[in-house]
């Protein structure tokens, strides 16, 4: 196997099983600010800058702000297919409302010039109203994850970064920048979540989860701002530091709420 696919293969997953394992050993609260940090799309991104170059790599961060639009799509159509029907139908009717928007997204005119400033604004504007748009179900206790759902999330990251970086040059910068989002250990999560605790499991998941993704649009933010002016490594660096400050913000603004 060639050096760069065994990095492909091997870096994100990586991150995510320390991130995962993290969580599990020191509760929620750890568990919630290591999910905003870019395990899986950080890594992503790396590559396209590696292999495809900066400015290919800041265009497809500013695009990624907008496919968090797909994403929140998605988030919302499975919260309320959970609602009806099972796991199944869920998840493809979320992964068909992804896929859909994306589509819608890519024809608007003019899109390849959206900077990452009004990108930012359109994915905070977009997870705020997710949020006031999710059902609202009576809580109820999420129980332990089975041991295989951490090795089904660490084979489909691998499969999202070698697909997604092995198709950037077909893709281009701004349809990569949309799919980068995809969810695909997103819906690992909520299926296992459905499974063992209906759609009240999915509502519990996402409120750790869609606040995260502030602190995400932020990096990808960051990190178009930081590639088009410093090198990979700096760029890198400057938006990992956003993210930090970031996630700390939020959660103590959730933790306030709450």
């Amino acid at each position: 196997m060639a050096p760069v696919l065994l990095l492909k293969v091997a870096l994100a997953p990586a991150l995510v099983a320390c991130a995962s394992l993290l969580g599990r050993r020191f509760g929620p609260r750890v568990s919630g600010w290591l999910i905003g940090f870019p395990v899986v799309g950080g890594p992503v991104l790396w590559f396209y800058a590696r292999e495809q170059g900066a400015a290919f790599a800041a265009r497809a961060a500013a695009g990624t702000l907008l496919g968090l639009l797909s994403l929140c799509v998605f988030l919302l159509v499975y919260a309320w297919s959970a609602c009806r029907f099972g796991w199944l139908p869920s998840v493809l009717l979320g992964w068909l409302g992804f896929v859909a928007a994306t589509l819608a997204i890519d024809r608007v005119p003019g899109l390849e010039q959206a900077s990452w400033p009004a990108g930012l604004l359109v994915a905070w504007a977009a997870l705020a109203l997710t949020i006031s748009l999710l059902p609202r179900l009576p809580p109820r206790p999420l129980p332990g994850r089975p041991r295989h759902d951490l090795v089904l999330r660490l084979v489909a990251t691998a499969l999202l970064v070698v697909t997604l970086t092995g198709a950037a040059h077909l893709l281009g910068p701004r349809l990569s920048g949309l799919l980068t989002p995809f969810p695909v250990a997103t819906s690992i999560l909520v299926v296992f979540a459905h499974r063992e605790a209906g759609a009240s499991g999915v509502i519990a998941v996402y409120a750790g989860y869609i606040p995260s993704l502030y602190s995400f649009a932020s990096f990808c933010a960051a990190l178009s701002f930081g590639l088009s002016r410093w090198s990979v490594p700096a760029a890198f660096a400057a938006a990992l530091v956003v993210t930090l400050l970031c996630q700390t913000i939020v959660l103590r603004l959730v933790s306030r709420s709450r």
